[in-house]
């Protein structure tokens, strides 16, 4: 946590960039795909360790074009 914000923004971008150019999105679609074919009680323990490990950024600040 910084309280320049401009070194905040330099940091979300390394790593959203990061993110855009691996394989973790895949593998999460793949593990949810998996996981809706379990029985509901797994799936729902499954899906909630998942969700538990998300974060959301939201900005009024348009991307990049």
């Amino acid at each position: 946590m910084t309280k320049d914000f401009g070194k905040a923004i330099s940091s979300v971008s390394k790593k959203t960039r990061a993110l855009k150019n691996s394989l973790y999105p895949f593998g999460v679609l793949a593990l949810a795909q998996v996981v809706s074919f379990l029985p509901g009680m797994i799936g729902q323990l499954i899906m909630m360790w998942l969700v538990s490990k998300a974060t959301l950024i939201m900005s009024n600040v348009p991307g990049p074009k």
